[in-house]
């Protein structure tokens, strides 16, 4: 038996197959990965992330915690951040501001913001997507930087501004 095949259909349905295969994840889906991974917290225990209010459908507010590396002027201190997934994530990278004070290069001191530069330089120049996880880690490595090591620090515990 000889199946008749509808010519016209068969280059629509590849020209979808091939979108498909290039588009982009989804926000939502790229999100809910990164408060999967976020909610056990990095291998070594020192960075977790997840929703600063767990009602937030959209997934873009978000808040974290370093805790600072041994031999380092943030040894044994807790950082808090706060970090933002705008609408255009991840095509746009995330935001992140510390909510603890702390003195780093690569942060506003009298803000905490963490500047776009830094962000995109946590990233990767070639990399088209950032996530949280990828930020927060260097972070903490950048506190381990030798241009970091010998900056005072504010008082523990001490908060920015809102």
């Amino acid at each position: 038996m000889v199946t008749m095949v509808d010519w016209k259909v068969i280059p629509q349905t590849l020209l979808l197959m091939l979108a498909c295969a290039q588009a982009p994840i989804p926000r939502d889906f790229s999100l809910l990965e990164q408060l999967e991974a976020g909610m056990g917290g990095a291998a070594d225990g020192t960075i977790n992330w997840g929703l600063a209010d767990e009602n937030d459908v959209t997934l873009t507010y978000w808040t974290a915690m370093i805790v600072g590396p041994l031999s380092s002027p943030y040894e044994g201190r807790i950082y808090t951040l706060s970090l933002e997934c705008g609408p255009e994530y991840p095509a746009e990278k995330p935001t992140a501001k510390f909510l603890t004070r702390i003195n780093m290069k690569g942060v506003n001191s009298a803000t905490g913001e963490v500047p776009p530069s830094t962000i995109s330089e946590a990233c990767g120049s070639s990399n088209p997507t950032c996530t949280l996880e990828e930020i927060l880690t260097y972070l903490k490595a950048s506190m381990s930087a030798p241009e970091n090591k010998k900056l005072s620090q504010p008082s523990e515990g001490s908060l920015y501004s809102s």
